[in-house]
């Protein structure tokens, strides 16, 4: 009973923040108190917004404590916490709000209006780095990315470590005995595995089926990922670019989505392998049979064996999960609401239909000894040329990742001088370093800096090990696709259900709501080629081009 109400405050204490109206604790457990009195009588304030996310404060905490200690003595960061990133772009956006910066994950394009330019800001030294440009920092890509007519107002603060599959290795281990099981290299092997262990009372994954509409239910990325895979990257991104081969070259498909027409084979392959993950086949399950009931805490406590809200249940065995998955699950393990487990994250299992696009890999089993040749652990297959081999490696080392977490200035900010020194702080080595150490040693202010064990002073879990090796060699999926401004105008997706409104893809799947793959091309086709011409027409014109 101790443990189920200690459970239910967390949860409690978690749904009654409000946006931006907590205040911190300070660096290193200090006190509320502690902190106001030790840097708030400063001569410069900086009220600072941020959203807390998986990942928690403490590393911006001690950021900003570092900065006020070491590097400006006249500044007080006043910080508070958001749970809401909506309310606060509505803030921004409307001027009502009353903070200087934001670390805010949503969408703040289009918004050049209500937000201090940072353009120069981009040739500011960086503190303790002599000669070392803020622009050296930080990876051009980016720099693109978020510059809107050749201003850039958003300081990327995107981390890169994205979404991937978690595993419990403790369950598996328990369930299949040790070194009786191995980590699924293709779609196939994924389900052949989730047959093993729901005839072992352990079901394969789960969604959160509570949090679908407020954005926890992160299995919707994977399957985005997985079209990827099917496609390339190069494919995704022309796909969403609404650009297709047109005798070889490629063109802009403004009078017929011919985009969709192309990527037919794709779109019905990534719809047919949610479908099996979501409804099982030959009886088997493989997602909980809680699911719509699950909140996203619920999913990750069945990952770790904990049970139903205080239950026992039948675990999970893998969740599509963030990086902060640890962080998000250490308070209970301390707690002793749940026992510690070996959580690790691996990297996705290729799509088995993607031997499509590689004609010397013509079954699974030679697609999951490429992938072992592509991970370092095999030679090469007779027979698989290595241009084929290039196509697994980059499908294999995707992550799926919202490019859309930035720090961004107010146009009525106080003190603008002192926060755009404060952002080139975060750029700097001592900074990310002082981050990882807050953070369990992953690389949240990733700014081309990567710390070890022996420059942090503790050894890494083997959870935090595990994203490091994913993060080695990662190719970026981006979800959000702001730099693809006509596939957000179009409200384009990789597939489109018109039967449907609401719910996640998941969820509709999971109760037979959703149509069935054979039907949801024409679906995807029919929902975008009606008025396809025209509103790219209007596109065009609304952008000038």
């Amino acid at each position: 009973m101790k443990k189920i109400l200690c459970l239910l405050l967390s949860v409690l204490m978690l749904l009654s923040l409000a946006a931006c109206d907590s205040t911190p604790s300070g660096d290193g457990g200090m006190a509320e108190e502690e902190y106001i009195d030790k840097y708030s009588g400063r001569p410069k304030t900086i009220t600072f917004c941020y959203y807390e996310g998986g990942y928690g404060a403490d590393r911006l905490r001690a950021v900003a404590a570092d900065y006020m200690d070491n590097i400006d003595t006249d500044v007080y960061i006043s910080m508070k916490a958001s749970t809401d990133n909506s309310v606060a772009r509505e803030k921004i956006s409307t001027q009502t709000g009353t903070y200087d910066l934001y670390y805010i994950e949503v969408d703040m394009f289009n918004k050049t209006g209500v937000l201090e330019e940072l353009t120069g800001w981009l040739d500011m030294e960086v503190p303790g780095e002599p000669g070392v440009k803020v622009r050296d920092k930080i990876d051009q890509q980016w720099i693109d990315y978020y510059t809107e007519d050749g201003k850039l107002y958003q300081m990327p603060a995107t981390n890169m470590m994205g979404w991937n599959w978690t595993y419990n290795k403790t369950l598996l281990d328990e369930t299949l005995g040790e070194g009786n099981w191995k980590l699924p290299n293709t779609t196939d092997e994924f389900f052949a595995l989730g047959e093993t262990l729901f005839n072992n009372n352990v079901f394969l994954t789960a969604f959160a089926g509570q949090d679908t509409t407020g954005g926890a239910d992160y299995l919707r990325y994977c399957y985005e990922v997985w079209f990827a895979q099917v496609v390339g990257m190069e494919g995704y991104n022309n796909y969403f670019r609404c650009l297709y081969n047109n005798n070889g070259t490629y063109e802009l498909a403004k009078d017929y989505p011919h985009n969709i027409v192309e990527n037919k084979y794709a779109i019905e392959e990534t719809y047919k392998t949610a479908q099996t993950l979501c409804q099982g086949k030959g009886g088997v399950e493989f997602i909980h049979s809680k699911a719509e009931s699950l909140s996203f805490l619920d999913a990750q406590f069945l990952l770790n064996q904990g049970g139903f809200r205080g239950a026992q249940d039948y675990p999970i065995a893998f969740y599509y999960n963030g990086a902060s998955a640890e962080q998000e699950m250490s308070g209970y393990v301390e707690d002793g609401i749940i026992t510690q487990q070996d959580i690790r994250m691996m990297k996705m299992p290729v799509m088995s239909a993607i031997i499509s696009r590689t004609p010397s890999i013509t079954d699974d089993a030679t697609l999951s000894a490429v992938v072992d040749y592509v991970d370092g652990v095999a030679a090469l297959p007779e027979g698989v040329t290595e241009e084929d081999a290039a196509i697994v490696r980059e499908a294999r080392n995707m992550i799926g990742e919202l490019v859309c977490r930035e720090f961004v200035i107010t146009k009525n900010a106080q003190n603008k001088d002192e926060i755009k020194q404060f952002l080139a702080y975060l750029t700097s080595d001592r900074a990310q370093l002082i981050a990882a150490q807050n953070c369990n040693g992953l690389p949240v202010l990733n700014y081309g800096y990567v710390p070890t064990e022996e420059e942090l002073g503790f050894a890494f879990t083997e959870f935090t090990k595990s994203v490091y090796e994913i993060l080695e060699n990662a190719v970026i999926v981006d979800i959000a696709k702001f730099d693809k401004p006509i596939s957000v105008s179009l409200g384009l997706s990789w597939y489109k259900d018109t039967t449907v409104s609401g719910g996640s893809l998941s969820e509709n799947l999971y109760t037979g709501q959703a149509l069935t793959a054979d039907k949801i091309y024409q679906s995807t086709l029919d929902a975008n080629a009606g008025n396809w011409k025209d509103r790219v027409e209007q596109f065009l014109i609304q952008n000038g081009q």
